[in-house]
């Protein structure tokens, strides 16, 4: 094997790792404990070192990966930095621990993104996320209020689960293969639509609709995307016609419908207007975690988070971030379904980290944007 091939080489192990990342939340379902944070940090930290020593040559990087590892490194080091500048920074343990696990996983992950298995990795989210409605549909999920536990915690991974099952429009697949697909997708569907919350059904074919209008401009996806287009409005006005008429049976799109007539049970304006008056007063930043003092609750919207803490070269630093992820989706959504995937997954857990979370936990959506990076 050649030095290049070796340095291209998947690894499956590292490949289960990222997985786990993506999925922490709801794989807290079954043990739900921080030493899960320390224990992926600690893997991470030993896959940096073993690529790196076992590597015949010197790691190469591509040119976008070394602006990537810039951009990403001077925000983390403004993350830390922050604590003995900034005097609204609120220092916490468990805070520090969740920075240094964004930090480590999103590093190694950046720098050897060849060494992920996409494709396994894909069909691992899609089999979590079918896993995931089972579990609900049997014995039920029961969440834990106390350690943070909430609808999102299931529905965030089956939303992720049911866009990956509808990208698969952009593969070649048999009659059977078909109706195994759709039979997911309705399952995924069902399994959202019966539940809590609004993101975990709008994001999927929010982040969907996207990559199919990105791919109405490529070449070689442009005839699937205008035939999805065509094929999904008709059903979806079917469709949407039924579900319209037992809004009372699916509670997520109540939900939805609430939100657009009356700002909806948590309008999230509430949120974010306090924290935009207080970017306005000080446009470079109050230090890290400084909602904890500033306002009552975080933003609830990782743009507001950054530049409330660090300030508008924390949000330029930040969108530098984004618009390498978004040179990359344009240029994945010429390739195969996989490498459409791992873009689309960026956006999404980007969606998701606007309307809910905190920076703090922001792994997912940091270790979902280096994926974009490969090659």
């Amino acid at each position: 094997m050649s030095d290049q091939a070796y340095l291209k080489e998947a690894h499956l192990p590292f490949t289960w790792v990222v997985f786990a990342t993506l999925s922490l939340p709801s794989l807290k379902l079954i043990y739900s404990s921080p030493l899960l944070n320390v224990g992926l940090m600690a893997l991470y930290g030993f896959f940096l070192l073993h690529f790196y020593v076992s590597s015949p040559t010197p790691v190469f990087l591509g040119i976008r990966q070394r602006i990537f590892l810039f951009l990403f490194i001077c925000l983390m080091l403004l993350v830390f930095i922050s604590y003995f500048v900034f005097p609204f920074s609120y220092f916490s343990f468990d805070k520090l621990v969740k920075y240094a696990f964004i930090f480590i996983a999103a590093l190694t992950t950046a720098t050897f993104v060849e060494r992920v298995h996409i494709r396994l990795l894909v069909n691992l989210l899609i089999a979590w996320g079918l896993i995931l409605c089972v579990w609900k549909l049997t014995i039920g999920i029961s969440l834990n209020f106390e350690k943070g536990q909430t609808y999102l915690t299931y529905g965030m991974p089956i939303g992720c689960s049911l866009m990956l099952l509808l990208i698969r429009v952009f593969e070649k697949l048999s009659s059977t293969q078909i109706l195994v697909l759709l039979a997911f997708i309705g399952l995924n569907i069902f399994v959202i639509l019966t539940s809590r919350g609004r993101s975990s059904i709008i994001f999927p074919f929010l982040s969907f609709g996207v990559v199919l209008t990105a791919a109405l401009f490529s070449i070689r996806n442009r005839k699937v995307a205008a035939k999805v287009l065509l094929a999904g409005g008709v059903f979806f006005l079917a469709v949407g016609s039924y579900v319209l008429a037992n809004l009372e049976t699916f509670k997520s799109l109540a939900r939805v419908i609430a939100l657009v007539e009356s700002g909806g049970e948590d309008n999230r304006l509430d949120l974010w207007l306090p924290a935009v008056e207080a970017i306005s007063r000080n446009p470079f930043g109050y230090g890290t975690d400084a909602h904890e003092y500033i306002l009552i609750h975080y933003p609830h919207n990782i743009f507001l988070e950054i530049g409330l803490a660090y300030g508008i070269i924390g949000v330029l630093l930040f969108l530098g971030i984004l618009f390498l992820t978004a040179q990359r989706f344009r240029e994945n959504i010429r390739k195969n379904v996989y490498y459409i995937s791992i873009s689309a997954i960026g956006l999404y857990f980007l969606l998701s980290w606007n309307t809910s979370h905190d920076f703090a936990t922001a792994t997912i959506p940091f270790v979902a944007f280096a994926l974009a990076l490969k090659a």
